[in-house]
């Protein structure tokens, strides 16, 4: 039962999580992109 209650947890935070990790990737993917632009190509 403890389980359950945890996968139901889990399922209301999981649409806040994902937006987190949505924008982390955005933003590493950001950083990358702006790596690439100022430092001079190898």
């Amino acid at each position: 039962m403890c389980i359950v209650k945890n996968m139901v947890s889990l399922s209301n935070e999981h649409s806040t999580l994902e937006r987190i990790f949505f924008m982390e990737k955005q933003m590493k993917a950001w950083i990358q992109t702006i790596r690439q632009l100022f430092s001079p190509e190898e």
